[in-house]
């Protein structure tokens, strides 16, 4: 598992591509925050699996 910092750091460089994302979900009349967190969640769930 990545350490906080890491993992702080990792939120941090991503963020302006987590916003390019969402705006272009909105665009294509998605809610990209809804996508996301399922996207998230999905991910959890496999990695739980393994």
């Amino acid at each position: 598992m990545a350490s906080e910092s890491f993992t702080k750091q990792l939120k941090k460089v991503l963020s302006p591509l987590k916003a390019q994302w969402l705006k272009d979900a909105k665009s294509r009349g998605v809610d990209g925050n809804l996508a996301f967190d399922y996207y998230i969640k999905t991910g959890k769930a496999a990695a739980a699996k393994m």
